[in-house]
């Protein structure tokens, strides 16, 4: 079954272009996305032309496919993509949390199987050579962003991707890392509240006692 999912990605990949081409009545879209989520449980196209650039807020949004303004689900190659998904997570050792995508070989498996559908048809032209092209989840783990960087690394010049690692992936770093520095601290803040208050109620018990 994985040899006709990455078959369905493939096709839709070669179609999508022309079809980005029509929902944005033949101006050529400069970015390109082939977007899913942390699970791999879906898959859609996303893009824009330069006339939806010069609309754009801020410069990072070239790589924010959420916001863009064309985008269609690949019905066929995404349904395939989830049902397969879904049998291989059956397989996974018990007791697996969200976060462990390193314990999933077969996730790092597919997550390549995709990034090398879109680095060959890069290569055959199927994409113009100014068109930025992203494979992205939106709201990553920390496995899928680094995942996701070195895919970004390999579909597009340096520059393209010097300025998307500075726009949005060094933030995804500083925000994991402020995360995890948070839920180092919480445990520690919670028992050093709950036990400091606890204490300061039998201080105070004790200084409103009177002796008889």
């Amino acid at each position: 079954m994985r040899d006709q999912v990455l078959e369905a990605i493939d096709h839709a990949v070669l179609c999508s272009v022309p079809m980005l081409a029509i929902m944005s009545n033949a101006e050529p879209a400069i970015g390109y996305a082939l977007c899913t989520d942390n699970d791999l449980g879906g898959i859609y196209v996303a893009g824009y032309t330069a006339s939806d650039a010069s609309m754009f807020r801020e410069d990072n949004y070239r790589y924010r496919p959420a916001e863009w303004p064309m985008e269609y689900l690949i019905q066929e190659a995404s349904h395939l993509l989830n049902e397969w998904v879904y049998l291989q997570s059956l397989n996974d050792a018990k007791g697996l949390e969200p976060g462990d995508d390193h314990l999933r070989p077969w996730k790092a498996d597919v997550f390549e199987d995709i990034v090398s559908i879109l680095e060959k048809n890069r290569a055959a032209g199927t994409f113009n050579d100014d068109m930025t092209v992203l494979f992205i989840s939106h709201d990553p783990s920390p496995w899928m962003a680094d995942k996701i960087n070195d895919a970004i690394r390999r579909l597009n010049s340096p520059e393209v991707y010097d300025e998307w690692k500075r726009e949005i992936y060094d933030g995804w770093i500083e925000a994991q890392l402020q995360w995890q520095e948070f839920q180092a601290k919480r445990p520690k803040n919670i028992i050093k509240r709950y036990f400091g208050n606890f204490w300061s109620s039998i201080r105070r018990m004790h200084s409103n006692r009177t002796l008889p």
